[in-house]
């Protein structure tokens, strides 16, 4: 604006004060702003450095300590999904993050549990009633005196 009152009365300057204080073009710089300062994908990964303070990547790094510090491979044990997400929100409940639907769940602890300890999940592992149900055989949660304080 000061620098179209330097200028004649010749040049227009309806669209300072109108078109370019609408909502329209101020969304259109704030998402230019954005798209330019963005940073790569990677910056906020699971397995970066780099925390925010609510992110959808921190389900995930709770996941991931979860399954490197509190499960250990056994012979004999069973881990279900169903324990496994109690655990997991219980956790979530004490680090404030809320909750996360249960298929998100079951789908990223699938493959970190791939991944860290090699196991598969299974669906053909019987519960105490003989009904099927989905687990981990060979994994055993490692402390739940810890979980429950």
């Amino acid at each position: 604006i000061q620098a179209a009152k330097s200028f004649n009365n010749d040049v227009n300057i309806l669209n300072l004060f109108v078109e370019f204080r609408s909502d329209k073009v101020a969304k259109q710089v704030v998402n230019r702003a954005k798209s330019v300062l963005a940073c790569d994908s990677s910056f906020f990964s699971p397995t970066s450095q780099h925390q925010r303070i609510k992110g959808p990547e921190l389900f995930e790094r709770l996941m991931r300590v979860l399954v490197e510090t509190m499960l250990e491979p056994r012979e004999g044990a069973c881990l279900t999904v169903t324990e496994a997400y109690r655990i997991f929100c219980q956790l979530s409940e004490q680090r404030s993050l809320g909750q996360i639907k249960r298929s998100m769940f079951k789908e990223i602890m699938r493959d970190l549990v791939k991944d860290v300890h090699g196991l598969g999940l299974r669906r053909d592992v019987p519960d105490s009633q003989n009904k099927q149900q989905e687990a981990w055989r060979g994994l055993k949660l490692v402390d739940v005196e810890v979980l429950a304080a």
